[in-house]
């Protein structure tokens, strides 16, 4: 008798040990996507790389170096001021 409840008790922990990490599986996926709009949420407010591309761009189109020429003007092996393909 004791064998047999404790077989049965052993079985009942193991289910309700798959159920709760069942659970949480799901309840972390829940809070990935809650996450994941968070992030897309903040990205539609304003994209932080807007700021790395204005700076470039001054960059590109301030004149520097001995010449005083800007990199708009610069040939990169397609034609002065052509960058598709370059």
């Amino acid at each position: 008798m004791k064998t047999i409840r404790r077989r049965r008790t052993g079985a009942a922990l193991a289910l309700a040990g798959t159920v709760a990490l069942a659970a949480a599986a799901v309840h972390a996926q829940g809070s990935t996507a809650e996450e994941i709009a968070k992030y897309r949420q903040m990205l539609a407010e304003g994209n932080p790389a807007e700021l790395w591309e204005a700076a470039g761009e001054e960059l590109w189109k301030k004149p520097a170096g001995p010449k005083n020429a800007s990199l708009e003007q610069c040939d990169l092996g397609k034609g002065p001021g052509v960058t598709k393909g370059a």
